[in-house]
């Protein structure tokens, strides 16, 4: 296979291929997270909003960028044959990704900031962030194969 055809399996051509769909939405959740994030950090650190507040709505802001990219580049194509199902579907997924998320950076921020596991080096009204990294990390997983399962072709080859 030549460059330019294993640039166009991997970047643009449609594809049922599992691992091209994982690889291309640890992209789109790179860059919806760095949407997320950047919010995050703006509203809680400029706009002083509470933090879990903050959380909720840059997660919103994220899963509208998210649910564009995925639905246009990542996936090939959806069981359900509404774009207005296949959001609700999306969303439904994403308020469970939420739920968990919130809890996470939750437990971070309320308790896990009380043992300063990081000594000084983190401040510990900064916890919140380390509870949205391991947030994003376990959140991107389970939207990943939810919406694998849930929404878009299951019954795909590996190739």
């Amino acid at each position: 296979m030549k460059n330019k055809e294993i640039i166009n399996r991997i970047f643009v051509d449609k594809t049922d291929s599992t691992f091209i769909q994982f690889f291309r939405s640890l992209f789109v959740g790179g860059v919806a997270t760095v949407v997320d994030m950047g919010a995050l950090a703006l509203m809680v650190e400029i706009f002083t909003f509470d933090k879990i507040f903050s959380s909720v709505a840059a997660f919103i802001i994220g899963l509208g960028v998210n649910f564009i990219l995925s639905s246009f580049w990542v996936f090939k194509k959806a069981k359900v044959n509404s774009k207005t199902a296949e959001f609700v579907i999306f969303s439904i997924i994403a308020v469970i990704g939420l739920l968990l998320n919130t809890l996470i950076i939750y437990l971070f921020d309320a308790y896990v900031s009380g043992y300063a596991i990081f000594g000084s080096f983190i401040p510990s009204d900064k916890y919140y962030l380390i509870g949205k990294i391991a947030a994003t990390i376990i959140v991107f997983i389970w939207n990943f194969f939810a919406r694998k399962y849930f929404i878009y072709n299951s019954n795909d080859s590996d190739n």
